[in-house]
This record gives C-alpha cells, sequence and structure tokens, in this order.
C-alpha cells in the first residue's frame, strides 16, 4: 500500500520541503516545535538523509525526520497526513527510522519538547519502547465564567497598564523576575517581536504593579492562537525578587483575569514550569488546572 523514500529517492518533482507542507499544512500547539525544528532541518539540509523517510501512496503521506550528532539521533517529527492517520503508517515510518539508525550504530533515539496532549505521537511512543521524563514545562488553563478570589493592591503599592515610554523601565523589570531562570536579558528588538508587533499590541494589555516610581511586577492580559483560535493568555507573570511575598503576582494576576474576561474571552492559558513552585501553587489556588506538559523521551538503540 506505501512506498517509501529516503531523501535521495524523493520523486524529481517532490522536494522534502514541499512533501513536508502536503503531509502538515499547518503548526498548532500540541506539535509546535517538532513543526518547526523539521521544517528548518529540510530547509536547511542538516537532516539525516539516511535515517528520514517519507511516505507515499499515490500522493505524499507521511514523514519522519531525524538530525544526528555524536551518535544520538534527534527525532525532530513523525507526521501522517490527516486523512490516513490511524492506518499504521506512523509505526511503519517509524520503524524504519530506528531500523535505519540502528544501522549507523547511533546509540540512541530522542524526542524532545512532547506534548503530553499529542495522543497519537506519545502512544506511539511507549508503543516503540520509548521512556518519557517530563521537562517541567506545563501548559495550566482555567474558564472565565467562574469566580475568583477578591483582591486588593497591597500597601505601598499600585496598579495599573504600561505607559508609553516605559519600555525600557519594563524590559529591565522582566530580566529581573526572569534572570534566575537562566535565559537570556531581553532588549528592546525582544520586545518588539513579542508584543509590539502583535496583532492585539495594546499598552493597556500590560499590567504593571509599580512602588513609588518603580516598576515591581507585571503580567499581561494578552491573546494566543494555540491551532483552535485564539484563547486568553496570561503571560510573563512575573515580581522583581525585592518586592517577592507581598501579595503582587496574586494580585496582578486577577486584575489580567479581570481584563480577559472583560475582553471578551471565555477562558485562559498559562506557561509555567514546575520548577516554579510557588507560581504554580498561585495558579492552582486561583483555579487553574495542568492541561499539557512537555517530555523528552528516549530509546536506547
Amino acid at each position: 500500500m506505501w512506498t517509501f523514500h529516503q531523501a535521495a529517492d524523493l520523486p524529481q518533482a517532490t522536494a522534502p520541503l514541499a512533501w513536508f507542507e502536503r503531509v502538515l499544512p499547518q503548526s498548532i500547539e500540541t506539535h509546535q516545535t517538532q513543526y518547526e525544528n523539521a521544517h528548518k532541518a529540510l530547509t536547511e539540509g542538516t537532516f539525516d538523509a539516511a535515517c528520514t523517510f517519507f511516505a507515499a501512496a499515490d500522493d505524499p503521506a507521511g514523514l519522519v525526520t531525524i538530525r544526528t550528532e555524536e551518535r544520538i539521533g534527534q527525532l525532530d517529527l513523525i507526521a501522517v497526513r490527516a486523512d490516513v492517520r490511524r492506518s499504521g503508517l506512523g509505526t511503519r515510518l517509524l520503524e524504519k527510522a530506528m531500523a535505519s539508525c540502528r544501522a549507523q550504530q547511533l546509540q540512541a533515539l530522542v524526542a524532545t519538547d512532547v506534548h503530553s496532549g499529542n495522543k497519537a505521537v506519545v502512544g506511539l511512543l511507549k508503543k516503540m519502547g520509548f521512556s518519557g521524563q517530563s521537562q517541567g514545562g506545563l501548559r495550566m488553563q482555567r474558564p472565565l465564567d467562574g469566580a475568583w478570589p477578591a483582591w486588593t493592591v497591597p500597601d505601598g503599592f499600585a496598579l495599573r497598564p504600561l505607559q508609553p515610554g516605559e519600555e525600557a523601565a519594563w524590559i529591565e523589570l522582566k530580566n529581573a523576575c526572569f534572570r534566575a531562570d537562566g535565559g537570556q536579558d531581553w532588549t528592546l528588538d525582544n520586545f518588539q517581536r513579542e508584543f509590539v508587533d502583535s496583532p492585539v499590541y495594546d499598552l493597556d494589555r500590560i499590567l504593571v504593579a509599580t512602588a513609588g516610581e518603580k516598576l515591581a511586577g507585571t503580567t499581561s492580559a494578552w491573546e494566543w492562537d494555540y491551532g483552535w483560535g485564539p484563547v486568553g493568555l496570561i503571560h510573563w507573570v512575573g515580581v522583581d525578587p525585592q518586592y517577592r511575598g507581598k501579595g503582587l503576582g496574586e494580585a496582578i494576576t486577577i486584575r489580567a483575569l479581570e481584563e480577559l474576561k472583560a475582553r471578551g474571552y471565555a477562558d485562559t492559558w498559562l506557561a509555567t514550569s514546575r520548577d516554579r513552585h510557588a507560581a504554580v501553587r498561585l495558579y492552582e489556588r486561583l483555579g487553574f488546572t495542568v492541561e499539557r506538559e512537555f517530555f523528552t523521551y528516549t530509546l536506547e538503540l
């Protein structure tokens, strides 16, 4: 039923990237990272041609893309066209990739950032003997039709939207809040890409707590589309370390929930990490539940 090709054997009129786009025409949240990694590898030619396979019936039907480095195979993506799923094609593709990796004497095959909501891929990896370990990344969600605790601004602080001209101060605050997490410091270019370039850009969505003239905490009542339509997003909740423990995080998050509800969203999501224990406890207290988690799956070869 299926024919399988390696990159060099693809029909002459079909390039690897074109094949990919016909099999998986859209990125959604459950496979966003895999989509982006595979797109990059196929565009730049950095995939392992011996371990990457393309499947067809009459038309492109599936593919598995792998990169290799230091005897480790990175499973970027396994995808089957929507109308031929549940046919066993994903299993066949992965079997071929695994056999090729073993023939090249690779030590392991690793799939990172696997979304717990991607049930088909999670089930396939487990069936094929991969073991999973949480990376700590969480997606949490709550509907906006329920109640949340009453809130007040702690004494000595005020709460308001970010004002024009405060972008550099906001970046300084954001870096102070998240520097311990190990990421790179933000610049005005990051602010431009993350906020200003967004179609929903509005400074009224970016909330700040102030201590006198100093920005002390922030979050954003933002919008995101994970692939099923726009949803509310609580984005970049942070409090300057010198002001923590005073209730600012709770107050500013609830204010953002109110803003999202007033803007007509039915529910809201946020991203966090299991390692941020105080933040997770806060979100659970405010009615959020864990809906998605990210895992690394590894198969020793």
